[in-house]
């Protein structure tokens, strides 16, 4: 390694950095997985259940099934 990398990984505000990148990343980690749990829940509710909620079926047959890093990006907005 040249003494240049080892220079710009210690200058300032690198660590701060990155912690606050780690930040943002287990923040949508905790996100994509509170999703997942919500559309495992809508996928459990029985026909009777997603009536009473006024739901839609196809839509909860559509957004139960989406993929797990397929998060809304109204969601996102979360994040901050």
């Amino acid at each position: 390694m040249s003494t240049t990398f080892l220079n710009g990984w210690r200058a300032a505000g690198t660590r701060e950095r990155l912690s606050a990148d780690l930040t943002r990343w287990v923040a949508y980690l905790e996100l994509v997985l509170q999703v997942r749990r919500e559309r495992q829940a809508l996928r459990r509710l029985s026909p009777h259940q997603i009536a009473d909620l006024g739901l839609d079926p196809g839509a909860v047959v559509h957004e139960s099934g989406r993929g797990m890093l397929d998060v809304p990006r109204s969601r996102l907005g979360d994040l901050g």
